[in-house]
């Protein structure tokens, strides 16, 4: 399998979008990128704000499948309860560093849970 970007590797599962080809005005701290095997030169590209919960998404299957909805906040959730991220040390700042505003309303939400 041939990559669609030279120097990528075309085995590799998780995908970036180099920041030059995302328009501004979709760009956020996080974001959700989207690849198809039956398209491999086309990305779809979410953006995630932080203070708004997941919305459902498509997952890409086999090239011959239907995608598959997935409720991405209850997995999310659950991960976060399983994998006992519960457990972070949220006095630290996050990598990837959150924008200002980002910032100032993560430090409310954490001081108001007593966990700042």
């Amino acid at each position: 399998m041939k990559s669609p970007f030279p120097g990528m590797d075309p085995y590799l599962r998780t995908l970036a979008v180099p920041d030059e080809l995302v328009p501004p005005a979709y760009r956020t701290t996080y974001q959700i990128c989207v690849w198809r095997s039956r398209l491999p030169s086309r990305f779809e590209l979410y953006r995630i704000p932080l203070m708004r919960r997941l919305p459902p998404m498509s997952i890409p299957l086999r090239a011959t499948d239907a995608d598959a909805r997935m409720a991405l906040q209850m997995q999310v959730n659950r991960c976060y309860t399983n994998g006992r991220y519960d457990d972070l040390d949220y006095r630290v700042e996050p990598n990837p560093p959150l924008n200002a505003e980002e910032a100032a309303l993560a430090d409310e939400m954490l001081r108001a849970k007593g966990l700042r």
